[in-house]
């Protein structure tokens, strides 16, 4: 649960670093942060999989935000 909760907590320090940039005309670094976020964010799955894997009864978690879909269509833009 603490591993999830800190990659939790840099995407989203990335994705609002990613917008400030964006925001302030630096796309260019903005599409860097996108990016980075994007291939950080695939790290969160797989650690919920587990979790929800070795987890009993209704504890289970959930994926709150699609951060790979978050970033992947900031990347676009």
């Amino acid at each position: 649960m603490e591993m999830i909760g800190v990659l939790v907590s840099k995407n989203d320090l990335t994705l609002r670093q990613a917008d400030t940039f964006f925001n302030d005309g630096n796309v260019f670094k903005a599409l860097i942060y996108y990016y980075d976020g994007y291939v950080e964010s695939s790290k969160i799955v797989p650690y919920i999989q587990t979790y929800n894997s070795v987890v009993l009864g209704s504890n289970k978690m959930g994926l709150g935000e699609d951060y790979s879909l978050l970033f992947k269509e900031k990347d676009m833009r």
